[in-house]
């Protein structure tokens, strides 16, 4: 079998949304932590919390880490530390571990 590739046309697929940015604002004691993550359009995105150990996740649909968000920050506040990972779906997980329970 013969198989021919051709890149896609313009306007056929929306491009993979980028998070080109992910910042830690600073929490006073008691105070809410702040997480803004910048991306390249709107985009759909699912938050939830996990427990032992302690995280919040954010799944950015069609989404990828852009190479400007690197490196990833470091600890601050309540977060201790923050990963991503891209996952086979073609969405992109970001993992703030925190130092207790959040809602």
């Amino acid at each position: 079998a013969l198989v021919a590739l051709r890149p896609a046309r313009a306007g056929t697929s929306a491009p993979r949304l980028q998070v080109q940015d992910v910042r830690l604002a600073p929490a006073g004691p008691g105070a809410a932590q702040r997480v803004e993550l910048r991306m390249s359009r709107a985009g759909d995105f699912n938050i939830f919390t996990l427990s032992g150990p302690d995280r919040v996740v954010v799944d950015v649909s069609r989404a990828a880490l852009g190479r400007q968000a690197l490196p990833l920050p470091s600890a601050a506040g309540l977060v201790q530390q923050v990963r991503a990972a891209h996952r086979p779906d073609g969405s992109l997980r970001l993992v703030f571990d925190v130092d207790r329970p959040v809602r």
